[in-house]
């Protein structure tokens, strides 16, 4: 079967004679999985059995090909046979991904940049042109600046799908800076938009450079310095850092004679402006060029004027209630006195006085009217505004067009003193300066001045928003806005703003005050007691607000949808279901979803009544989209729904299959284990890892973490106490992952075999799990032999025996044992045919206990030798030894086959031999071992010797395992006194610990 994502697919269950009974129908509740993964997952969502129909239904929203397993132990269900293929769905067109080609970000202006842009469906699945052909799909691409200003992109160009499968989108770098690149489609931003930008200024385009003065002026005064500023700038108009050689030249107007310049000085003022700074000694017209390479710079050359003036700035003065707060409209007045040094007038021609008045927030500059103090001639203000772009000093680059009277014989006209006017329209924060010629006033600082809105125009103010169509008994509410002359929103007025209501019906009703907004508008409530038609009117101070009455109309209650907010959770690879009309309360109970905003994080799909909500792949978080509903009657109410996507327990996404360390030995020696490594989706978020083996235990390289890079400090490791030692490594994933790798193991004492390593991982929102198989190597460890160095011979004769190793009566444990044999498993068996390696046996022993492997080669069984100098002793073993012992007879020194013994009941006694060996078990010489009976009265010694035979494990396979046999001896003195020895008094006679020799 073939399927798109977000479809709905079914399997039908095929039910079979004699089950037919609701009780087994409800009974029946097989687990369904895909691909191994059972239940709802990022594979599939919407998994649900309908048992009426006998149908399994669920929604694919992974691509790819998928097999089901449906199993039901209790009615012995068990299929594996379906298979489908899941293609993308539709596009959905917030959904796409965009990214650089070739991951560049970082262009040089006027260079082409590509944005590739990977189309989604809904579900996170790559739509190619395979599935949607060629259509080419329309995106919107633009850049901004930091500061959220527009910048430059020439030649954007859709070049539809590449072979790759992406969409290309060309354009041409321009503005320089770091920019953000917005693509939409259809007002909705790909995912990844905005990309971020480097692009860097071109080489400096001597042509496009261009200066501009700290003044706004062409007037300068005799001995002040002159500075200007050059913006450096590429071909398209971008500023280019460094300082940038320019020659500098001033030449006396209409002679073109060089003017000699004092004091030059030039320095980078911020990235790309250079400033120049010089002083002028000679009054004069004059002309300035600034070049390079004989080319001169834009708007060159500039004409300047040098007069003879002293005008001081701190002895001059500025006062009038037009630098003071007014209101909008209103005219405004000040005057500008200009004194020397000595407090005496200082006369300059009214065309060097410059007065500059903007108002920042809007970028806006009011053109005012300058006349000398007492000259009746000259114009009003006439308040016009204009708007332009202030440069890094404050200042716009176009020269000034403040109004001076008209005439050029006034604009020549001398004085000490000046009145300004000009008309503030707009309110705000407004900045005066103002320069005599080059000299500003005030120190350089502007005049700061607040303009009020004027008194409300009720012609530009009105109800701005209100409802028809209102609920009875519940508060509903208006928007009025208040506007001056000018256009400015009025505030601080809630208090003069009234609303009454009329009602035909004689309904009750209660009006509410207003609440100010603080930006010209004002929202009133009110509550109407009962259904029926209302008339409203809001008035401002006696004054109607249009429209002037405005009718509605309210309902009871039940007749408009009570809307509900609603939380979901939802794990950020999967898909969840939103019933957002749940638990709206609506009378007739008929409702419709009208429309839903996209969330911005996530897809949303309507199916009917439902809609189901996909986040974005890598998203976890806060998510919320708003909801449109409608009941019977077309009334409707909004509600919110508000998405928590979780994040899923941090997974390992790369772990070994197999570990390998050696028996007793910290491995790797050297280092962790490599290849542990896990991913999550908040990089900032502690998580925790806890690390547990079953045999053995876990530690972290002393190493690795001693060489730890200081950025790893947030980690904490600890050892946690419990059943097992637990290895708890909590921070976050960078830091988890290295410590990872340092991961080491050591098994239990004298372990080998299989082991298994838990690696636990979890975050506030649950735990994952992964185990590790390892394969712990045995080595050949001695055979044990535990006995005394000495032993006291009480009462024995040649003909009367004594139990030589009686632990009742010695309370000693007497015993041999290998370290290896614990962990010996011993599963396989082995016939005469399989390779084994009999070298390193006995020839003789071999051939005679070949049968006895080939009967069963699963236990472990050692060599086990007993002798005795003096005397003989007797022994009682089982009856499946016969074929592998060996005596010792009549002082000889060489080996015999046992031919006669005495055997009762599944047992055989060998009588006064000085020698005794066998091939057998642990317990076997332990037996034997336990029931030595010794016959002699003379001081001997017994020998013991233990031979593992190279037996040290069975993984894989327990011949494979064999090695280089090794062998343990120990002696114990027979003795018929106590030996007057300091070290055995102090241990009370033959309680001591027995000395093991190792013979290898």
């Amino acid at each position: 079967m073939e399927y798109r994502a977000g479809e709905t697919a079914a399997i039908v269950v095929s039910v079979l004679e004699g089950f037919e009974s609701k009780q087994d129908e409800q009974a029946f509740n097989p687990s369904v999985s895909m691909n191994g993964v059972m239940g709802n997952s990022s594979l599939v969502t919407g998994l649900w059995f309908d048992r009426n129909n006998w149908r399994i239904f669920f929604m694919p929203i992974m691509t790819g090909s998928f097999h089901v397993s449906i199993n039901d132990d209790r009615f012995n269900v068990h299929s594996y046979s379906i298979h489908y293929r899941v293609n993308p769905g539709p596009i959905y067109e917030s959904g796409g991904a965009a990214s650089w080609m070739g991951q560049v970000d970082d262009f040089v202006a006027g260079s082409k940049a590509t944005v590739l842009i990977q189309p989604k469906d809904a579900f996170g699945n790559n739509v190619t042109n395979a599935t949607e052909g060629q259509n080419i799909y329309n995106f919107d691409v633009y850049a901004t600046t930091l500061n959220g200003s527009n910048a430059r992109l020439l030649d954007i160009s859709n070049k539809g799908w590449n072979e790759f499968g992406y969409v290309c989108i060309t354009f041409v770098t321009v503005t320089a800076g770091h920019l953000s690149v917005h693509i939409k489609q259809n007002n909705n931003s790909l995912i990844g938009s905005p990309l971020p930008l480097t692009v860097h200024p071109e080489a400096v385009d001597i042509a496009n450079c261009l200066a501009h003065w700290s003044t706004e002026t062409k007037s300068f005064q005799l001995f002040s310095r002159m500075e200007t500023f050059v913006s450096q700038r590429d071909k398209f108009g971008n500023l280019v850092p460094g300082l940038h050689d320019f020659d500098i030249e001033v030449m006396q107007k209409g002679s073109l004679l060089p003017i000699p310049l004092t004091n030059l000085q030039y320095k980078e003022i911020s990235p790309g402006i250079q400033s120049f700074s010089f002083t002028v000694v000679k009054p004069g017209d004059f002309i300035l060029i600034i070049s390079a390479f004989k080319e001169m710079i834009m708007d060159m050359p500039y004409d300047f004027s040098i007069y003879t003036g002293y005008c001081d700035d701190p002895h001059s003065r500025v006062h009038g209630p037009g630098i003071h707060d007014s209101i909008a409209g209103l005219d405004s007045r000040f005057t500008v006195s200009l004194k020397d040094a000595y407090q005496y007038p200082s006369l300059i021609e009214l065309e060097r006085l410059q007065v500059q008045i903007t108002l920042p927030s809007l970028s806006l500059r009011v053109n005012p009217q300058i006349r000398p103090r007492g000259d009746p001639n000259g114009t009003q203000p006439t308040g016009m505004l204009s708007y332009g772009v202030f440069d890094p000093t404050g200042m716009t680059y176009a020269q000034s067009d403040f109004s001076h009277d008209n005439s050029v014989e006034n604009s020549k006209t001398t004085s000490s003193d000046f009145d300004v006017h000009y008309v503030p329209e707009k309110t705000g924060v407004y900045e005066i300066r103002i320069f005599c010629g080059n000299i500003p006033l005030n120190g350089g600082h502007p005049f700061i001045k607040k303009v009020h809105p004027a008194n409300v125009n009720m012609s530009l103010s009105g109800v701005l928003k209100y409802d028809k169509k209102v609920s009875a008994g519940i508060l509903n509410y208006i928007v009025v806005q208040l506007m001056d002359s000018f256009y400015n929103p009025v505030v601080n007025e809630k208090s003069r703003l009234k609303l009454e209501m009329t009602s035909k019906t004689g309904a009750a009703f209660f009006p509410c005050l207003f609440n100010d907004n603080y930006d010209g508008t004002y929202t009133g409530s009110y509550l109407a007691y009962g259904p029926g038609d209302f008339e409203l009117c809001i008035s401002f101070m006696q004054q109607k607000v249009l429209p002037w009455p405005f009718k509605v109309q309210a309902f009871d209650a039940k007749e408009f949808p009570s809307v509900r907010d609603d939380e979901v959770d939802a794990w950020e690879d999967q898909s969840a279901v939103v019933n957002v009309l749940n638990n709206d309360i609506v009378f007739d109970d008929k409702r419709t979803i009208c429309e839903f905003q996209k969330p911005s994080h996530g897809s949303l799909l309507q199916y009917g009544d439902l809609l189901r909500y996909t986040p974005y792949k890598g998203f976890y978080g806060h998510d919320k989209f708003v909801y449109k509903m409608a009941n019977a009657h077309g009334n409707t109410g909004h509600g919110c729904v508000n998405i928590y996507v979780r994040t899923i327990p941090p997974q390992f996404v790369s772990y070994p299959k197999l570990l390998h360390a050696v028996e007793d030995t910290l491995s790797p020696q050297f280092g962790g284990y490599p290849g542990f490594e896990m991913i999550y989706s908040d990089p900032t978020e502690n998580i925790s890892v806890i690390v547990t083996a079953q045999k053995g235990t876990v530690f972290l390289s002393p190493l690795l973490m001693q060489l730890w890079d200081p950025m790893w400090t947030g980690i904490t490791v600890s050892k946690m106490e419990g059943g097992d030692e637990r290895l708890n490594i909590t921070g976050r994933l960078g830091a988890v992952n290295f410590a990872l790798k340092s991961l080491q193991y050591i098994g239990n004492a004298n372990f080998a075999g299989e082991d298994t390593v838990a690696l636990s991982s979890s975050n506030i929102n649950g735990e994952g799990h992964v185990d590790v198989k390892i394969f712990v190597e045995p080595v050949n460890d001695p055979p044990l032999i535990n006995v005394p160095k000495f032993i006291i011979l009480e009462n024995a004769t040649e003909n009367k025996g004594l139990l030589i190793f009686d632990r009742q009566r010695y309370k000693f444990n007497f015993s041999i044992g290998d370290p290896d044999h614990p962990y010996f498993t011993g599963t396989f068996k082995y016939g005469l045919n399989d390779e084994i390696n009999l070298e390193i046996l006995n020839e003789k022993i071999m051939k005679r206990f070949e049968s006895y492997l080939i009967w069963n080669g699963t236990r472990f069984r050692v060599m086990f030798s007993v002798e005795v100098s003096t005397g003989t002793f007797s022994a009682k073993l089982p009856a499946q030894l016969i074929s592998t012992t060996e005596l010792k007879l009549n002082r000889s020194k060489q080996w015999q086959p046992l031919v006669t013994f005495v055997q009762i009941s599944k047992h055989f006694t060998v009588n006064k031999v000085q020698g005794i060996r066998f091939l057998g078990t642990i317990n076997e010489c332990n037996t034997l071992l336990h029931h030595l009976v010794y016959y002699g009265d003379k001081h001997g010694v017994f020998r013991l010797r233990v031979n593992d035979m190279g037996w040290h494990g069975c993984y894989p396979n327990c011949f494979g395992m064999m090695s280089v046999p090794l062998m343990s001896e120990a002696t114990v003195h027979l003795m018929t006194t106590i030996p007057l020895n300091p070290l055995v008094a102090h241990c009370k006679l033959f309680y001591l610990a027995s000395n093991l020799i190792v013979v290898v």
